[in-house]
């Protein structure tokens, strides 16, 4: 099996920071440490909506056997079976508890697309549009159209092989673009979500803010590195399905960028301690 290069490895979303050195982890995985409280909420109600909407049409029956025959499912023990052992009520049950995460995972999909297309956009290539894209791009054009960005960087790995000169805590990432708009130079972030969670935004920009740009050789080898060109300020661009204009926020609007920055590196810190002790209790 060929050993993947410094590029596939970031494309992987894990970051060399140094030729030699073993992947670090990216932005997003350190982000992961904060808790997002919504989105149970959000699971409840899908779940609650879905089992509603199931019973009253009279589908309780359709529903359970979209569960395959092979599936391990739940029974009223709490005991592992075969759906196609199992009760009617406990397929049911099984299915209602994914069924948050099938429409999750539909959002997420149609997310990325949208995404990917308005990197491909700034780039200038062509876009095929499928039809439950279109609102979304005609928001994405407002955009462009709008704030007629110039575009100096577009998706670029960035790499930080020693934040505040310790090697343990580097990390890496990939930021969406940088322009210019209006004679500032701004790191933007696209979203596809509802706007919000304003603290993984600013904690995330002020990490790309503090990284240098990787360049890789031929072979896929990280061989250095290139500054940012300097940042007036930071913008996360929420584009929506309804066709209207984007929301852009300044993810720092109550903070500083070094404060910002400050704090994601005590989170990076706190996850270093949670994986150690965590660890710990693993070898007992």
């Amino acid at each position: 099996m060929n050993k993947k290069t410094d590029y596939e490895l970031a494309m992987a979303h894990k970051y060399v920071t140094v030729h030699g050195r073993k992947p670090a982890e990216g932005v997003t995985t350190t982000l992961s440490m904060l808790n997002k409280p919504a989105l149970v909420w959000s699971a409840a109600e899908i779940t609650a909506r879905f089992t509603y909407e199931t019973l009253t049409g009279g589908l309780l029956e359709d529903v359970a056997d979209t569960v395959k025959p092979y599936a391990m499912v739940k029974n009223a023990m709490g005991e592992k079976v075969k759906a196609k052992e199992a009760t009617l009520l406990d397929k049911f049950l099984h299915a209602c508890r994914a069924e948050h995460k099938r429409r999750w995972d539909a959002k997420a999909d149609l997310g990325s697309r949208v995404h990917d297309h308005a990197l491909d956009w700034a780039l200038g290539k062509e876009i095929e549009i499928l039809e439950d894209e279109v609102a979304w791009m005609q928001c994405v054009e407002k955009f462009f159209v709008m704030y007629q960005p110039k575009f100096l960087y577009v998706e670029e790995v960035v790499v930080n092989p020693s934040p505040m000169g310790d090697d343990s805590l580097e990390y890496g990432g990939r930021f969406d673009a940088v322009v210019e708009i209006d004679g500032k130079t701004y790191l933007i972030d696209y979203k596809t979500g509802s706007p919000g969670y304003p603290v993984d935004k600013a904690l995330q920009g002020a990490a790309y803010a503090h990284c240098e740009i990787a360049q890789y050789n031929e072979s896929g080898d990280l061989v250095g590195t290139i500054p940012l060109p300097p940042l007036d300020e930071l913008r996360t661009i929420y584009f929506n399905g309804t066709g209207d204009d984007p929301i852009v926020e300044d993810p720092l609007a109550n903070t500083t960028l070094e404060e910002a920055y400050d704090c994601f590196i005590n989170l990076k810190k706190a996850r270093q301690w949670v994986k150690k002790v965590e660890s710990a209790q693993s070898d007992l």
